[in-house]
């Protein structure tokens, strides 16, 4: 045999096996041997494993002898025995066997009748390997002395064994000693003896102590036995086992199981008398926490058998089983009766407020049961329904076949709360009802059913997150040949939402067959664009068709969209009139056609494919075209672009956008306002309050940026942009165009731009000076704000000056320098006056400012602060008025309290203004305007 793993799949092992026979005269020599060189059994190690029987057969007369020895998981096992084998007996003769740590010997024979005559004695420290023998998992020790005698046509027996840290399976037995002689094993057992065992676990049963004794009373044995239980329970049985003619009587004094208040018992001595296949009990009752059990009735030929059952307490259950955690009652009745060969039930059942751990597991607290019904040797008529107060209220009412007849049942389910089976899927946020109706026939082993089911407010966390809750839902059909058929299904959901199907789908193999129809309302997606602020609206359609099986699915079908829009506020992008086509075949999606008109003008269409393959990452090869497409930004750039992109590989690891864009105008404004945003404090918290502290702890820990768990797919550029002219570059001064080449390499996150765009034509305005430009480039970096970089040179009398604008658009910076090298200041008045600083009226000094201001954005402070030095003023800065006019502002205080200033503005206009420091915190202020706008205040200012 290949593998002994083909008996039995706690064996491996390849086995080899062969015997002969020979002889003549009708003696016959036999030889057997079987080995199995390497191999396991229930996990442990076997080696060299062999068996061999050799004897001889001689007039139906079998003699000889067994041997056997292997070694497992180490241990070596031998075993040694004489067979003897006629008709008067069967006979192991001189049995050794050991297996590790345990040892068995002895002889045992059987006589003719099937009694045994013989000892046994096991000495077993450990099981484990003699139990591997058999297959089974076990440790712990077992010792036993057995004697076998018949006497007079009855099996006598005694035994004495004990238990040490015996574990068998579920089976756990801490201590346990038997000693006991036996009578009449095989027929009416007389005992006299003990057991007494401790830390017994059997059943999901945990049992701290186990006593029980029995005494032989001529031939009557009188037994009682008592146990505790580790969650406090106790049981107690005493009665005696009597022959009678023809069978025995068993008769039973006390049953008791108690848990504190809770108790179970006898209510009066019964009775149960057994003569060969005719079983009868006298009118046996319990109380059980103040309910009663009942039963009388005789089992024989014909059967009549009552049982009563009177607010029965489940609770009492919870005495053996705490885990069970039943709560409740039962009422109920049950009548048997007909005969053996055609038994016959009626039965009724109420349980009223049943609770049970599985019950609230499943989101039940309580149901309210009630059934009625009748069954035959062959059919089971019933009738029950079941409620709760989260809702449930369901029913069933036909017949169940007991043999090969047919199902027919009817099942209501009146309402079904989906909120009860979240405690049983938590965090699912489950919600709706569902309702229906079903017919069940067919075999048992071959059920068939005709369903209408019915869903309202349908909720779950997954359809939430989608924007599809509460979803309605409509559903026909039927089972059978384990073949599900959609008659229809129809759900329904928020904002247009629909989906319908129908079709076949076998719970295994191939035949599946679906079709499948859908719009879904594009602003479903709204809620994943809202931190962007971005809104998709339109309708998406599909129709599909599903075949195959369950594991791998075959799509075909179609889906477009017309009229679609979606705008994207963060990118200033609006795209209207969207209208797509597409296919779906297999595992592949077809654009089939895709346009779409830009907001800012233009239009873009693609085509291509999507491959379905997870684990290939999406492969994509989708075409993109751009016809005279318009973008702005609201703020720096204005293009008009014609061209033609690509995107390849995986979608969803690194995929490449290539082809190429022709510019066909571009504006790029450097922004005029002054300033930028204020920079960032670094605040140092001296003795946070605790709340504070957590806050500020809480913020550094979680500052909004995530942390990726996996490196995320970057799409990758292969991108030529081309712009032989007309990329123009304008503000503060800057009037260029420019033309040139750049091809966009590297990922999105790391662009690697190669050439870039060079000046055609340029110059500066500064007052009344023109500059123009010797060299500029214009490069892309990663996004729409464009580094700038120009160049202009002005030849002095004495001093050549160069200009520098460099920086991103938003962010442009100003430098001046010359050779020889003198300070910014100086610079910059020999470039505009053609004379040093030293040498500049106020009001020079004035324009000099406004002109720095304009070219830097006002953030060119070390250039304010060199004018401000120069004239001896305490301030020197450049404003803007209420009407964003540019203006110059100069002051100086003439003492310590007194502080005089001067505003000068584009327009011409002057104003005067006073300020008297009173007190620390109390001032007076005053102005006096060329226009005549004169004020006077006071003003109490405290900084805190």
């Amino acid at each position: 045999m290949a593998d002994i793993a083909l008996l039995s799949p706690q064996a491996s092992g390849r086995l080899t096996a062969k015997g002969r026979a020979a002889g003549t005269d009708g003696l016959i020599g036999l030889t057997f041997g079987a080995d199995v060189p390497a191999g396991t059994l229930v996990g442990k190690t076997l080696r060299d494993a062999v068996f061999a029987f050799e004897g001889t057969l001689q007039k139906g007369d079998l003699n000889g002898n067994v041997t056997g020895n292997a070694f497992l998981d180490g241990n070596r096992v031998d075993l040694a025995s004489a067979i003897a084998v006629n008709d008067a007996e069967k006979r192991l003769g001189d049995l050794k066997f050991t297996a590790g740590g345990a040892r068995l010997t002895g002889d045992v024979a059987q006589n003719k009748d099937g009694l045994l005559d013989g000892k046994l004695s096991l000495a077993a420290p450990d099981v484990s390997t003699a139990a591997a023998l058999l297959l089974r998992q076990a440790t712990g020790a077992v010792n036993a002395d057995i004697a076998l005698e018949p006497r007079e046509g009855r099996q006598n027996a005694s035994v004495r064994a004990n238990i040490d840290q015996l574990v068998v399976g579920n089976v756990r037995v801490g201590k346990a000693d038997l000693d006991a002689t036996i009578a009449d094993l095989f027929g009416v057992p007389m005992a006299d003896g003990s057991f007494n065992a401790s830390k017994v676990v059997a059943g999901g049963i945990d049992i701290s102590t186990v006593q029980a004794t029995a005494q032989q009373q001529g031939e009557a044995t009188n037994f009682n036995a008592n146990a505790k239980l580790d969650n406090g329970a106790t049981a107690a049985v005493a009665g005696g086992l009597t022959p009678i003619e023809g069978g025995f009587r068993l008769a039973l004094q006390q049953a008791d199981l108690a848990q504190g208040k809770l108790t179970a018992k006898l209510v009066e001595p019964a009775a149960l008398q057994m003569r060969g296949q005719a079983i009868s009990i006298d009118n046996l009752a319990l109380d059980v926490g103040g309910g009663r059990i009942t039963a009388r009735g005789e089992v024989n030929d014909k059967l009549d058998v009552a049982v009563n059952i009177a607010d029965l307490p489940l609770a009492i259950a919870n005495a053996i089983r705490p885990d069970l955690g039943l709560a409740g009652t039962i009422n109920g009745t049950a009548n048997i009766g007909g005969t053996r060969q055609s038994p016959e039930v009626r039965f009724s059942l109420k349980g009223n407020s049943i609770a049970a751990a599985a019950l609230r597991q499943a989101g039940l607290s309580t149901i309210n049961l009630d059934a009625e019904g009748n069954s035959t040797a062959n059919r089971l008529d019933v009738k029950a329904s079941v409620t709760s107060p989260e809702g449930l209220r369901a029913s069933v009412n036909g017949a169940v076949p007991l043999d090969k007849g047919a199902l027919a049942l009817d099942i209501g389910l009146e309402s079904f709360p989906l909120a009860v089976l979240n405690a049983a899927v938590p965090n699912q946020r489950l919600g709706g009802n569902v309702s229906g109706t079903a017919r069940v026939s067919g075999q048992l082993d071959n059920p068939a059913a005709t369903f209408n089911l019915r869903g309202a407010g349908l909720r779950a966390a997954a359809l939430e997150e989608a924007g599809a809750a509460p979803l309605e839902l409509i559903i026909a059909g039927s089972f059978a040949d384990k073949v599900l058929t959609l008659s229809s299904a129809t759900a329904s959901g928020p904002q247009g939402l629909s989906l319908t199907a129908s079709g076949r789908v076998p719970v295994s193999g191939n035949g599946l067959d679906l079709s499948v129809r859908g719009e879904a309302p594009l602003s479903l997606a709204n809620r994943f664009l809202a931190e962007r602020g971005a809104q998709a609206s339109g309708t998406l359609t599909a129709n599909a068709t599903i075949s195959g099986n369950l594991r791998q699915p075959s799509i075909r079908g179609m889906f477009s969209t017309q009229g679609a829009q979606f705008v994207d506020p963060e990118s200033n992008v609006r795209v209207q009139s969207i209208a797509v086509m597409g296919t779906i075949d297999g595992d592949r999606v077809t654009i089939r056609n895709a346009s779409a008109n830009l907001g800012a003008g233009g239009s873009v269409s693609a085509t291509g494919t999507v491959s379905l393959d997870a684990a290939a990452a999406f492969p994509a090869d989708i075409r993109i075209m751009l016809n005279n497409a318009r973008y702005s930004d609201g703020n720096l750039v204005v293009a008009t672009v014609n061209g033609t992109l690509a995107i390849t590989g995986p979608l969803t690891r690194d995929p490449l956008l290539s082809g190429r864009i022709d510019v066909d105008r571009a504006e790029i404004t450097v922004p005029d306002t002054f300033g930028g945003g204020a920079a960032a404090l670094d605040v140092r918290h001296v003795n946070p309050p605790k709340a504070v502290a957590q806050t500020l702890k809480r913020a550094r820990a979680n500052d909004g940026t995530p942390t990726p768990t996996a490196r995320p797919s970057v799409m990758r550029l292969d991108v030529s942009v081309n712009a032989p002219n007309r990329i123009f570059v304008r503000g503060r001064g800057l009037d260029a165009e420019l033309g040139g080449q750049v091809k966009l390499t590297g990922p999105v996150s790391d662009i690697q731009p190669v050439g870039g765009f060079q000046l055609i034509r340029g110059r500066l305005s500064i007052l009344t000076q023109r500059i123009t430009f010797d060299e500029g480039t214009v490069t892309l970096v990663g996004d729409m704000d464009p580094f700038l970089n120009f160049v202009a040179r002005s030849e002095g009398t004495d001093i050549t000056v160069f200009i520098t604008v460099s920086g991103r658009a938003s962010d442009i910076s100003v430098t001046f320098s010359s050779q020889p090298e003198l300070p910014q200041d100086e610079v910059l008045a020999r470039l505009i006056f053609n004379r040093g600083l030293d040498e500049l009226s106020a009001f020079q000094i004035a324009q000099l400012a406004a002109a720095a201001a304009e070219l830097a954005g006002g953030g060119n402070n070390s250039l304010l602060g060199n004018l401000r030095s120069a004239t001896g003023l305490d301030d020197l800065d450049v404003i803007t008025d209420s009407k964003g006019n540019a203006a110059v502002r100069a002051g100086r205080y003439i003492q310590d309290n007194i502080y005089l200033g001067v505003e000068a503005g584009a327009g011409g206009a002057t104003r005067g203004t006073v300020n008297l420091d009173i007190t620390r915190n109390l001032k007076a202020k005053g102005a006096v305007g060329s226009d005549g706008d004169s004020s006077l205040g006071v003003f109490y200012e405290k900084d805190y």
